[in-house]
């Protein structure tokens, strides 16, 4: 797994098997340098990440000789789904049923995908984006909000669980 800081602290992950090669961490860090301008919207941004992403595992499969399967698009257009919606109430039978996808399949593939169940999978994605967010001039609240959570309280006790201490904290260091 490889993680990129640009701009204010937002983090990309790239899951591939092996590490991105330099010319796609110069694109990234050269997009979060963009991401400054009043033309960068976050939906700008979004989409660029999500070329890049896929640019760089289909590159690394050509390389390798590994053919991109049906399930690795399927997973690779759900996880930009899910990325791109994190701020909306997100839930398997939703989801699955945007993909045209039997729910228990949609299950199966994020735990071979992920090696977590779907809801652990999308809880894992708001708390990164949430992090992300504490460097932002916004309140506890407005993050928790703009991340999916619908109650603060709840957020502020899965961020301590996952991080080891609370988002104020947190945003201090």
């Amino acid at each position: 797994e490889f993680s990129l800081s640009c701009g204010v602290r937002l983090l990309e992950f790239f899951h591939t098997p092996f590490p991105p090669p330099e010319y796609v961490r110069e694109l990234l860090a050269a997009l979060g340098r963009m991401a400054k301008y009043p033309f960068m919207n976050d939906a700008s941004i979004s989409l660029c990440r999500t070329l890049f992403r896929i640019v760089h595992i289909l590159l690394g499969n050509m390389k390798n000789n590994i053919s991109i399967g049906k399930s690795e698009k399927t997973w690779l257009l759900i996880d930009d789904y899910i990325r791109n919606h994190i701020h909306e109430r997100i839930t398997r039978k939703e989801t699955a049923a945007s993909f045209k996808l039997n729910q228990s399949y949609l299950s199966e593939l994020c735990r071979e995908k992920t090696g977590r169940g779907f809801n652990e999978f999308v809880r894992e994605h708001r708390l990164s984006r949430a992090a992300a967010m504490l460097s932002m001039n916004l309140t506890i609240d407005e993050i928790a909000f703009r991340c999916g959570f619908e109650n603060t309280s709840y957020f502020i006790r899965l961020f301590k669980k996952k991080y080891g201490k609370s988002p104020g904290k947190y945003r201090l260091e």
